[in-house]
């Protein structure tokens, strides 16, 4: 047998800064857990800016009538309102993975929140100046940014509290009772029982 010797290796270690913990955790977390690459891009965000600057309203001529002395044409506004349903159909991913994005890109996050905002934006004025139909305008603004007009009413009561209050609607209900059949009998007609 040969006389091995063994060489202890200590590793250098450099302790991290932030920007490289940083980099290093969106380089694991761009692998999708079947372990393929991520489909993002550093140029999406730019593309996302790209896709809301794209989306305008515009007004669009309609045929309103076909008479003998001709046609009559109307204009009507056509909405291009943008979604993030828009923006997966424009990048070619779900809407899902737009999500993830949005949690892992800081960059695409804010791309995300200014089409939110933009919609919020536009929902609200043109919902009030009536430029879009008004129940649309509400349903989306309930169901994608929080805005609703219900009222919300919480009463929290105790069991002492609402034994309580049957006891003051019973003292209440006996106090009405008694009150209305000493009105009656005094209201009453006295009959002559002498014959």
């Amino acid at each position: 047998m040969s006389d091995s010797k063994v060489i202890e290796v200590k590793p250098v270690h450099k302790p991290f800064t932030q920007a490289e913990r940083h980099k290093q955790k969106e380089q694991r977390m761009s692998v999708n857990a079947k372990g393929t690459p991520s489909l993002y891009r550093d140029t999406f965000p730019q593309l996302a800016n790209k896709y809301l600057s794209e989306c305008n309203d515009r007004f669009e001529q309609f045929l309103k009538a076909r008479t003998e002395r001709g046609d009559t044409f109307g204009e009507r506004l056509k909405v291009d309102l943008p979604t993030r349903t828009g923006l997966a159909v424009y990048l070619g991913v779900t809407e899902h993975t737009l999500q993830q994005w949005g949690k892992l890109h800081n960059t695409f996050l804010i791309a995300l929140k200014a089409i939110d905002y933009e919609q919020k934006e536009r929902l609200l004025n043109n919902g009030l100046s009536k430029a879009y139909d008004p129940t649309i305008c509400k349903l989306l603004l309930a169901a994608n940014h929080g805005i609703s007009d219900k009222q919300v009413v919480e009463h929290q009561f105790t069991i002492k509290d609402m034994v309580e209050q049957r006891e003051e609607v019973a003292t209440v209900a006996w106090d009405d009772a008694s009150a209305h059949l000493t009105g009656l009998a005094e209201a009453a007609p006295v009959e002559d029982t002498e014959d």
